[in-house]
């Protein structure tokens, strides 16, 4: 299943989000979203596609499972040597996010169904702001933390003793959050608004 998450009025699909099962195959899964990706977004993709072509007498298949090899910075945030693609990577208990982009991206994905230790976490974790925002409904948990989330992803910081020290309502421009139809709760951070595709794979 593919839909549209418009976050702006281009054209061409920018970011392309893959849900897959979460298993032991994440190379494969990796390698899969680059494949669709380079369908369906041509012109963001055509450096990539050009390395690609560039690996002469190498299988097609083969050269993509080669460029499609991930490694991680010191800080764990995950990146491609030899493409000129950002990934981010968010798992939960039962899928994996893989998510694609020209620019740097970062992406979290929570089930807004299971029960969370919001006060406890918020009070430890949350700038006072998103305490307020949280305690007088305006928003949810769920959407704070994936915010927060993301972006710390984005940046390539992940969680640490000052997760407090930034409030996200002072980047929300940069993030699109939305409710996949299982009730999962997604939030993407970029650079600038950009549009997404989401694909919800049936196979692993």
């Amino acid at each position: 299943m593919l839909t549209d998450v418009r976050w702006n009025s281009t054209r061409e699909p920018e970011i392309l989000i893959c849900r897959y099962r979460r298993t032991d195959c994440r190379e494969q899964q990796i390698t899969e979203t680059v494949r669709q990706y380079l369908a369906l977004a041509p012109l963001l993709s055509a450096p990539a596609a050009r390395i690609l072509a560039s690996m002469e007498n190498v299988d097609p298949d083969h050269a993509l499972d080669r460029c499609c090899r991930v490694d991680k910075t010191e800080d764990g945030k995950p990146y491609f040597p030899l493409l000129p693609l950002y990934i981010s990577i968010s798992d939960t208990e039962t899928y994996r996010w893989i998510a694609l982009s020209p620019e740097n991206i970062g992406i979290d994905a929570e089930d807004s169904s299971r029960k969370a230790r919001a006060a406890a976490i918020s009070k430890r974790f949350f700038a006072a702001e998103e305490q307020e925002a949280l305690k007088s409904g305006c928003f949810d948990f769920f959407t704070l933390w994936t915010e927060k989330e993301s972006y710390v992803k984005y940046t390539g910081r992940g969680i640490r003793d000052d997760f407090a020290s930034f409030s996200v309502f002072s980047i929300r421009e940069s993030i699109c959050s939305f409710t996949d139809p299982e009730g999962y709760r997604i939030s993407v951070c970029t650079e600038k608004p950009m549009t997404l595709k989401y694909s919800i794979q049936e196979q692993n």
